[in-house]
């Protein structure tokens, strides 16, 4: 894949802090507002750090399975990513996986 940065390591670096104050659930909804490789981030969207998380969750959530394009598949399939969200992430994707369009 080649992306791989120090951030994508530290992306999630705020939550062990949050948990001393917050429940789990209400850490997980601030993490997703408040950072742009996820799809309920209000601004501009960061899709090749969304790519590098949803590749890296199947290794190490049970309940992601999935790669990152058939995350994306799933998400624009059960209506939790709009078309024009998902058109954009797979031109990301695409481009990070070296295929051609």
């Amino acid at each position: 894949m080649g992306v791989w940065k120090p951030r994508h390591l530290l992306h999630d670096i705020e939550k062990p802090f949050l948990r001393l104050f917050m429940n789990y659930k209400k850490v997980q909804e601030f993490h997703r507002r408040h950072n742009a490789h996820h799809l309920e981030y209000p601004g501009q969207r960061n899709w090749v750090d969304m790519y590098v998380d949803w590749e890296c969750s199947r290794l190490t959530k049970i309940s992601s399975p999935r790669n990152a394009v058939e995350e994306a598949n799933y998400r624009v399939g059960n209506g939790t990513m709009s078309y024009e969200d998902y058109c954009e992430f797979m031109r990301v994707a695409y481009k990070l996986k070296n295929i051609k369009l």
